[in-house]
């Protein structure tokens, strides 16, 4: 029976000095393994994406901004190649491009882990923004789009499902780092 294998990635040194942190941290608290035990891509890379600089942070969720606007009022036919895997779809994109969305927006925000001043405009826009765009794409986006109320209501979910997890991101690596 072969086995798959993960691709190997080139590591930086910082990355073998995180895992030597966290050996020591956790080896510290009787939780044993090695080095390699405790460098897992996932945490290393939501790490350094976790640490951009604000300018670049704030520039990736403009794009982003600009990208879902597009595909959101895009004419219909801008999709008729694209291929239907399973019923209703498009539910699970709309709540997860909005997800992605509150996830960027929170991220560009949060500079040096400071508290943000007026977040719950922020996040009250968001909704705004998730749920009216739906309305607008039949009045922009051109023949074929049309109004549907699941899907406002998978984009809305999408938008607080990701400024929760942005959160719970948030919390986890700041736990890890007051370990370290």
């Amino acid at each position: 029976m072969e086995r798959s294998r993960l691709p190997d990635l080139p590591l930086a040194e910082e990355d073998h000095e995180l895992a030597a942190d966290s050996f020591s941290a956790l080896r510290a608290k009787g939780i044993r393994g090695s080095n390699t035990d405790f460098l897992m891509p996932g945490d290393i890379t939501t790490m350094r994406l976790l640490n951009w600089p604000i300018r670049a942070r704030r520039i990736a969720a403009s794009l982003y901004f600009l990208a879902l606007n597009w595909l959101m009022l895009a004419p219909a036919k801008t999709f008729e190649e694209v291929p239907e895997f399973f019923p209703h779809e498009d539910k699970l994109v709309h709540g997860g491009v909005f997800l992605a969305l509150a996830f960027l927006v929170r991220w560009a925000l949060a500079a040096n882990d400071r508290r943000v001043r007026g977040w719950q405009w922020v996040l009250a826009a968001l909704l705004l923004y998730a749920g009216s765009i739906e309305a607008l794409q039949p009045l922009i986006g051109g023949a074929g789009r049309q109004f549907e109320w699941l899907d406002m209501a998978c984009n809305v979910a999408g938008a607080g499902s990701g400024w929760l997890l942005y959160g719970l991101v948030r919390k986890y690596h700041a736990r890890v780092s007051r370990s370290q």
